[in-house]
Order: structure tokens, then sequence, then C-alpha cells
């Protein structure tokens, strides 16, 4: 007899004759009858309450973030939500489960009584939770919904690169430095050093070190250089910490007060300066903590009276020692050093680097593998050299750095530096800019197309950066020039007569430009109201024009006249009504001011005079509501860029099909103006390769055959292309092809969509509700190209990827990176392998497994596919399962199979959170042996409210984590210890340390758990338990003792 199945079959009989119990006098009956139904709907209504709850939470951040009071409404709906959850979850685990169903003669049969009940409750809870959800939804909407600004008070009387090289002279300086952003006494550490030295590349060190060792919740940095623009520095340490609003706040008294209400909001706060020059009115720039002794400052500078001016514990960075700066110059300059004939001269020249590390790597580069005639040439060079007297800039400096320049082969290498002088000073310069630049300055020769421009400025760049000229950035498409080398090369470009540069920062008073004939002028402008009526310099000698204004800088109509040789104007932050005829003009870009309280507007029309215009940039230009017919002129424009003109809505019909040079399209998000007519002309520019659109469906996109030639775009298609972000990702990734599909119909334009999704290297699809898989079995080229995907609100979507072995290929998705699905009722992700470095789950009630294939025993990332499937670098997984799937997999199923842990070597992010199911994880079921490690490079782990896991680590992955240095686990009540007890018969060797780099710990809200480790064998006693800090841990723990067990403080 099958006693499961008549089980079943009793079930599906009641239920059915509930169906007919619809009279209101058998109400109370039917709940008897419909027990499986109101228990289905309530498990349907906690997993919407969930999700709700998810999104509100997100959004109460967000306005936190912001600085932002939030409403006592959301704060009462969280509380209120969080505890039904949690209701519901025992109700569902401990009633429904064990009281519902009883047995007759050995058979399963429903137990009447305590169904009737538990279906009554259930449907009354079921009610609430639905209007639960309904009251939640208007709190979902975030920033300024639910949250506003509290009334502003100043309230200053209220609250007073690269690694370094392993140099000991540096090791004891960076420890110091940590100790002191420890200590809870000091606030402000200091950071002083000469140019040159390494101050930022240690503040870096020092930044990394905090980030991965979670000392800080975050970290906000700015670099404030030798102009202060606290306008500039607010802005860029509101965007580190997520704080939105700031940008919107003209005022900087108004900005100094959201500042620092911002960082006194609990957090642990790290601040970092960099290239601070003098004094810093802190207070004025809202960066006073008073007693929030969890928000620190650390600087650099040159000058140790800076440190002290600003109240710093000051830490002096010295010159290499002889010996280490030998040992780098040898590094860079290769084994030629060592030659005999070479040896004394290496040693002469090395001694002019003053012990610089900036100053050795960029000599060495410079002579690197050279001959006996180029170290002496090069010596020559030093003993001839002339004192140059430039301010800020010491002379043995400034010679060893012009033998780099002048070593700097072919010419366009060193034309290419010069240009970067250009930028102001600190700035990330993005290679876009620095490619147009140069090309409409014509330092790149002929070139046939603006993409040929921008590949061969990035030769140049990676040559510069070999030289140890050009520093690379965290944005891989942008590089950053040292102050120092800046200083020279604006030296070196102004004394060429090829180049014949002026550079000037913080211009208060309009300077004289008599002093020489120059071919490119380089200002910033500071407090100038109006510039002069014309441009006093020799007409015919400028070239190239670059000024950067405050936001309430005018030019008057007059200034640029006569500028008949001009092929390049760049103003920044400026206003302007007109451009006057510049007949030579090559490239033209117009930045407005950010604030919209300007009342005037840019006549774009007049640009129509403009016969040579090749690149036409104009960016937050507000007054620009459409592109005239007047622009059909520009038969020479090849770049088109509108991005951040935001009131833009129309094109003239005729303009673009007039455009048949144009390589590059950039138009603003909120452009939704394409019709049929338009992308027809759209249709027409065969030179097309770059294009940045939204649109609301595929019909308003190129054809087939424009979009073959595509080589970037970023192209938004649907009304929900663009969406708030709830996930985390700690890896991120470049792309120049990216493409996000809302709710739009794929299928009558399936070759458009198939050739962009092919080629692109970040996919995005949103909220939509019939996609049942990613695409077709006919994509046989199988994403060759993507590096980023994300998946989110796709209700319909049953898995990602569909794929018959025969059809994919081993290069197919293997440049994978990052995989985001989120909130979908997907059961399984992928059929075919995969590699990548960061994979987030979350939301997904019904996921059952990572691998279409996979067994349900075989776990949610099964094995058989390890060493290609499994994610390398970080593991996001939240809100996975529902209350009887998922997790809840039979006896011996987890999350990860033990059969993978030899593969998961480059694992160092792990986070679990809301598995309610969860009940272990490889890393607390595994027993390793001596041979078998299991993810050796784990540094961060988070487990929270994940209620049935017991343990959280095995004995044996317990030794083997020698990286683990912050450990999270929270709201896990059946969390009885962290370390799993030994079992009887196994023995365990005395002295040995767990968790040797362990240097914070963070337990939280888990009312089971009495001890870090016990054994299952021994008895323990009270006086045993010892109490250790749980929060900040700077020795290792001795966990290793069987008789001592560890016992957290109930604060914790």
């Amino acid at each position: 007899m099958n006693i499961p199945v008549i089980g079943s079959c009793i079930d599906k009989i009641l239920d059915k004759v509930g169906d007919f119990l619809i009279d209101g006098a058998l109400r109370e009956a039917g709940y008897l009858f419909k027990f499986n139904k109101n228990v289905a709907d309530l498990k349907d209504n906690l997993n919407n309450l969930k999700a709700a709850l998810i999104e509100v939470q997100k959004a109460e951040e967000i306005d936190r973030n912001n600085a932002r009071d939030i409403d006592p409404v959301i704060s009462k709906w969280l509380d209120g939500a969080g505890k039904m959850k949690q209701d519901l979850e025992a109700f569902l685990e401990d009633k429904i489960q064990n009281k519902a169903r009883g047995f007759c003669f050995k058979v399963p049969f429903p137990n009447c009584y305590w169904r009737f009940k538990l279906s009554r409750k259930a449907s009354k809870e079921s009610a609430d939770v639905a209007r639960l959800i309904k009251e939640g939804e208007p709190l979902k909407k975030g920033a300024g919904e639910v949250a506003h600004l509290a009334a502003l008070q100043d309230s200053r009387s209220l609250t007073t690169a690269k690694e370094c090289e392993n140099f000991d002279s540096r090791s004891k300086v960076f420890n110091d430095i940590l100790a002191a952003l420890r200590d809870g006494n000091v606030t402000r550490v200091g950071i002083y050093g000469m140019p040159g030295v390494g101050k930022t590349t240690m503040m870096e060190q020092v930044k990394r070190a905090m980030v991965e060792k979670k000392e800080f919740d975050e970290v906000a940095v700015a670099v404030v250089s030798a102009v202060l623009d606290v306008k500039s520095i607010q802005r860029k340490l509101a965007s580190d910490l997520g704080f939105t609003d700031l940008a919107k706040e003209d005022e900087e008294s108004v900005r100094a007060c959201l500042l620092r209400r911002r960082l006194k909001n609990g957090k642990k706060i790290l601040v970092i300066l960099d290239d601070v020059w003098d004094k810093l009115p802190l207070e004025d720039m809202g960066l006073d903590f008073g007693d929030s002794r969890g928000c620190k400052i650390l600087m650099t500078s040159r000058k140790g009276w800076v440190c002290e001016a600003n109240k710093c514990l000051p830490f002096l960075i010295n010159v290499l020692s002889k010996e280490e700066a030998w040992g780098l110059f040898r590094q860079h300059a290769g084994n030629c050093v060592e030659d005999a004939d070479i040896n004394p001269v290496a040693m002469d020249v090395l001694n002019e680097c003053g012990g610089l590390p900036l100053i050795i790597r960029a000599v060495g580069e410079a002579l690197k593998d050279g001959k006996p005639y180029e170290w002496n040439d090069a010596k020559r060079q030093f003993k001839n050299f002339t004192p140059r007297n430039i301010v800020n800039l010491d002379d043995q400096v400034y010679k060893t750095l012009e033998l780099s320049f002048n070593k700097l082969n072919p010419e366009g290498v060193k034309s290419c530096l010069l240009l970067c002088s250009l930028f102001p000073e600190d700035a990330e310069i993005s290679i876009d800019d620095l490619s147009l630049l140069a090309m409409a300055m014509g330092f790149l020769g002929s070139m046939d197309s603006i993409e040929d421009a921008r590949n061969r400025v990035r030769s140049l760049v990676k040559a510069l950066k070999t030289s140890c000229l050009l520093l690379g950035s965290e944005d891989g498409d942008k590089v950053k020039l040292h102050d120092v080398i800046r200083d020279v090369a604006i030296n070196i470009a102004s004394e060429d007569v090829k180049y014949r540069f002026i550079v000037k920062s913080a211009v208060s008073a309009w300077p004289e430009m008599q002093e020489a004939h120059r071919a490119t002028i380089s200002l910033r402008i500071e407090n100038i109201r109006e510039l002069p009526r014309k441009l006093e310099c020799p007409h015919d000698q400028l070239q190239t024009l670059m000024l950067e204004c405050s936001q309430y800088t005018k030019i008057p109509g007059t200034f640029l006249d006569g500028l008949d040789n001009l092929t390049v104007l760049i103003l920044g932050y400026v206003t302007i009504s007109s451009v006057p005829i510049l007949p030579n003009l090559r490239m033209l870009r117009i930045q407005e001011p950010w604030s919209r309280r300007v009342a005037y507007a840019f006549d774009i029309s007049t640009l129509k005079k403009l016969k040579k215009l090749e690149m036409l940039i104009l960016r937050n230009c507000y007054s620009i509501r459409k592109l005239p017919l007047d622009l059909r002129e520009l038969k020479n424009l090849r770049l088109l860029d509108l991005r951040g003109c935001n009131q833009f809505n129309f094109i003239e019909e005729g303009v673009l099909s007039s455009l048949t040079r144009l390589e590059e399209l950039y138009l603003p998000s909120e452009f939704e103006g394409w019709n049929a007519a338009l992308v027809v002309e759209l249709n027409s520019l065969t030179r097309l390769t770059a294009l940045e659109t939204r649109a609301i469906d595929f019909d308003n996109l190129p054809n087939y055959q424009l979009c073959k030639k595509l080589i970037r775009y970023d192209i938004h298609v649907g009304p929900h292309a663009s969406r708030r972000e709830f996930y985390r990702v700690f890896f991120k990734t470049s792309s120049t092809r990216t493409i996000s599909i809302g709710d739009v119909d794929l299928v009558d334009r399936k070759d458009t969509v198939e050739v962009l999704v092919e080629g692109a290297e970040k996919l995005v699809l949103t909220v939509n509700k019939t996609l049942k898989h990613l695409f077709y079995e006919s994509s046989r080229h199988g994403f060759q190209h993507l590096k980023h995907l994300e998946v989110v609100d796709c209700e319909g979507m049953e898995y990602l990827l569909k794929w018959t072995p025969p059809l994919f290929q081993k290069r197919s998705f293997s440049k994978l990176e990052v995989l985001v699905v989120y909130k979908c009722k997907i059961r399984y992700l992928v059929s075919l392998p995969m590699s990548l470095k960061c994979i987030e789950l979350g939301y997904l009630p019904e996921l059952t497994s990572f691998y279409y294939e996979a067994t349900t025993r075989s776990g949610m990332f099964p094995a058989r596919h390890a060493q290609i499937l499994y994610p390398r670098k970080e593991i996001i997984v939240s809100d996975c399962g529902s209350t009887e799937t998922d997790f809840a997999w039979p006896t011996g199923v987890e999350l990860f199979p033990t059969e993978i842990t030899t593969f998961l070597p480059e694992l160092k992010e792990m986070w679990l959170s809301n598995l309610p199911e969860l009940k272990q994880t490889v890393l607390s079921s595994l027993e390793l042996n001596d041979e078998t490690v299991m993810s050796p490079k784990l540094t961060n782990l988070l487990i929270d409210n994940c209620c049935r896991l017991k343990n959280v680590f095995s004995l044996s992955v317990a030794k083997n984590l020698k990286h683990l240095t912050w450990l999270a686990v929270e709201n896990c009540d059946g969390m009885q210890e962290l370390v799993a007890p030994i079992g009887k018969g196994r023995e365990e060797s005395d002295g040995e340390l767990f968790f040797p780099q362990l240097k914070k710990i963070k337990l939280e809200n888990m009312k089971n758990l009495t001890k870090f480790r016990g054994c299952e064998y021994e008895e323990h006693h009270e006086e045993e338990i010892q109490e250790v800090d749980p929060i900040l841990i700077n020795q290792p723990l001795p966990f290793h003792s069987n008789k001592v067990q560890y016992k957290f403080p109930s604060h914790c």
C-alpha cells in the first residue's frame, strides 16, 4: 500500500468538497475543506510581503544616505511587517506542518480539528498580510516620498595604485597609521612628505586595508589640490557616500549642514582628503564631527605644518634608503645596471633621483636596458641642467623628469602626456575626452575614424603607464597625472615652440596675454563674473582655448571675435548665448553650469556657420529643446553629443539624414522623440558606429544592417529599462556595449535584438512579464562578449538559458563575470556551463537549482560542472526558496555539494541572507582531509536570517580559512555554535589557531548562541566560559583550546 498517495488523495477529495461550500452559512465549515488553498494563499502573500519588505528597506536606506528624517509611518510599517513575517514563518513551520495531519490505522489522515482551526487562522492572516502589503505600496517610492529633509540648522555650536613596494621604511609607518585610525582618541590622521615620495600610494594602501578589513562602514575620498574648491570636494564625498541630494544644493552653507548630518548618522565613516595645501575650513565644509568618534579624517600633504594646522596626528613618509632605492631602480632599469661599464654611472644617476619612488621609476623606465652611451648622456644632462626656479618644484626633481620626457618615443607619446597637463590638477581624465582633443588639435595626424583615434590614444596611454609617467584610476577608462609630473609637463610645453601652452589655475583676474605668442590656452577661472569684451592675445596664433569657469561667469558675445585660426573651443560651466563665426573650428564643447537658476538661452542655430565643425558636444544645456533645420549645414560633423540636455525632445525632419559623415550619436536619456520617419533617417547614416539612446520599442531603433556596424552602444528599450538598483555587486565590470530591455515585444525585431544582445558586454532585462527564457537557440555565437548580465523582475521567465550541447561553443559566455538575478519566479538558471567572478541571487522564491540538469539531490550548485560554473570571487544569495522547496531539500542536499570545494580557490566574498530553510552549507558540513583546501582566499563572510543553521563552520573548514578577516552572523535563531562540535573519537591538535587574520566579528540577535565551539564528548561548566570583545579583535583569537569556550556579551 502506498500510504503517502492515500493521504494525498484524501486532501484532494476534501478540497473538492470545499468547492461546493459557497453559502455564507457554510463558510465556517469551508475552512475545513479549503485548508490547502488557504495555506497556499498565505504562503504567496508571505512571499509578496518579503519582497515589499526588501523594497521599503532599500527606500529607507537611500533616504538615510541622503540625510533625510524618516517618517514615523515607514518605521512603524517596517516594525509591523518584520514581526508579521517572523510570526507567519513560525506559524507555517510549527503549526501547519506538525498539527494539520494525523494517522488513522497507520494511514496519514487529516486532523480535522487542527485543520479547521489553522485554516481559519491562515485565511485571516492572509487578509491581514494583503492589507499590510497595500499599506506599504506608497512607501516603496523612495526619496522624497517617505522622508523629508529636516529643518537645517548650523550645528557647529552644538558639536564641535599601484601596490606599495615592500619597503621596510614603509611598513612601520603603514602599521602605525592603521593603529592611529583604530585608536578611539584619534579623529584626524595626516600623511606628509615631499612630492613624489609616495604619500598618495600610502594613502591608497591604507584605504584598501580599511575596506578589506571592514574597519569602517563607509569610505569617501576627495582630492583637495592647491586651489580649494569646497563645492567640488563636498560633491565628491557625497557621491562616495551615496548622498545624491547634496548635488542639488547650490548654497555652500546648506551643503555643509547636509553633509554634517550625513556623516553623523551613527556609521563609522573614513573621509580621505588627498593633496591638502593649507589649513582647511572643515566646519564650513561640513567635516567637523564633534563627538562622533566613529568618523575620522585621513589627509595627505607635502608639508608637516599643514597636518598640524589641521590638528592631525602627523606621519612622515621619508625618502627610500640607498638599498631600497637601488632595488627599485634595478627593477625598472633592468639587469644592465649590474654591467661593469654601466654600474658606476647608474649609481650616479640614481643619486640624482633623491630617493623618490616616483622619480626612480620614471628614470629607470626611461633608461631601461640602455647602452653605456645612453647612461653617460643622461649623466651629462644632469650635470648641465639649468635651474628653472619653478614654485613648489625642486630643480633636482625637474631635471630627472625632463630626462624621462626626452626619452619618450615616438613623439606622439610625449604629445599625449603634454595634452594631459591641459586638464585640471588631479583630474580623472577620460580617454574619450583625451582622444577627441588630440584628434582635433592634429596631434594624431590623419585618422579615418574617431574609433581609430581612440585606439591610438589607448596605445599611447599604455606606453605612458609603462614609463611610470601616467597613473591609472579606479575607472579603467580614465587616467590621472601626478601633480609633480603635471608641473614639469606644463613647463616643458610652455617652452616648446611646437606646443606653446599657457596653463593657469585659480585665475581670479584676467591674465595678461602679451607675454608670448600662445597656441594653446587653458585657464581655470574663479570668481570672475564676466570676461573681457575681447580676448587680448595674438589672434592669428591661438588654436586651442579651454576655459573652465565658475557657475556664474558670463562670456560677452564679442569675446571670441576674430579667432579665425581657432580649432578647439572648450567652455566649461559658462553662460553663453551664441558662438560667433569661427571658420576653422573643428571641436566645440560647451558645458553649462549645474545650477538651473541662470536664466538665459543658448541659440544652437548659430552653430550653422561652423562649416568645418567635426565634433559638437553640448552637455547639460537645459535650454536646448530641439535640433533645428539650421544644423543641416554641418556637413562635416562626425560626433554629436547631447547627453545631459534633459529638455531635449525633438529632431527636425531632414537634420539627421544631412549629417552624412556622422560616426557617433549620443542622445540624453530622457529623449523619446523617435518616430518612423526619424528612424529612416537614422538608418541612412552609413558611417554610424556609436549610438546612445532610449526607445519605446525596437521599432524605434536602427535596422539590422546598421546595428551590425555599431562598435559601441548604450541602448535602453522599453518603459522600464531604467530602474533603481536594489542589489549590490562588489565586482565591477567596464563595458562599451550595453543594452537594457524592459517590457517590450522581442519577436517582431528578432534580428535586431539578436545582433545587439550578441555583441553586448552588459545586458539588463527588467520588468518583462512574457519572456520565458533568454532569447533563442539560434543565437549560436553564444554571447561571447557578455561580461555583465542582470535579470530583474521578470515574472514569466522559467530559466535564463536553454541550450543543447551541440549548439554552444567553448567560447560561449567565456567572458561573463557578473550574474545578477533578482525578483523572478525562475526555477533554475542555466543549462550550460560558464565561468563567473560574482553571482548575486535575490528573492527567487521558486529557485531549486542553478543548473537545469541538476537532480533534487545534487544541490543548488551541482558538482559535475564545478570547474567551469562556480563564481570565483563573490557569492551573494538572499531571499531564495519557499518554505517547502528550494533549500528544504531531502537529507544530504545542501547549498553547495562537497565535491566543489577544491573549485573555489579564488572566492573572497560570501553573503547568505534571508534563507530561512537553509540547514547547512559546505562550510558547516564538510570535513576536509589534509590535502583539501576550501576557499583559502575567503576574507569576508556574512550570514543573516538563516534560522535553521546551527553552525557556520565545521572544524576542518575553520582551520583552513587562514585569510578570513571579517565575519558577521546575524538573526540566526537556530545558531548554537559557530564552529561545529567534533564527533566522538575525533582528535584535534593543540596549539593551532583558527582565523589568524580575523580583525572584526559581528554577532547580533542569536538567542541560542552560547559557544564559539564545543566538543560533544566533554562537559563544560559556566566558570569555563570567558567573554571576549566581539566588535573589534586586533589579535588572533586562541580558539584552539578544548577547555575554554568563548561566549559573546549580550550587548553584541
